[in-house]
């Protein structure tokens, strides 16, 4: 639901407050996966600050732009088998 909110031109305003929560939710995600190795590097968690700053940032506008340069790409390659497993729930990749 949220990304097909986010793909309609309509809520400009709401495209960039779901583009970050989308954002925050991968980037924790990849977080808690890698952080055995994330750790070890230097200033990590100073740039995750630096990069949530830029993407909640309102004059900046990073978050939207993020989503349409990373993971628009994505979603439109994986747009058929999102829909069709969500209509069909026994659908297999």
């Amino acid at each position: 639901m949220t990304l097909e909110i986010i793909e309609t031109q309509n809520y400009k305003n709401t495209k960039q407050w779901l583009s970050y929560w989308v954002i925050v939710m991968i980037v924790h995600l990849l977080d808690d996966y890698f952080y055995w190795i994330l750790y070890y590097l230097p200033y990590y968690h100073f740039m995750k600050f630096i990069f949530f700053v830029l993407l909640f940032h309102p004059k900046t506008q990073f978050a939207e732009h993020f989503y349409d340069a990373v993971f628009h790409k994505c979603y439109v390659n994986y747009q058929k088998y999102i829909y069709s497993s969500k209509r069909n729930p026994s659908f297999n990749y």
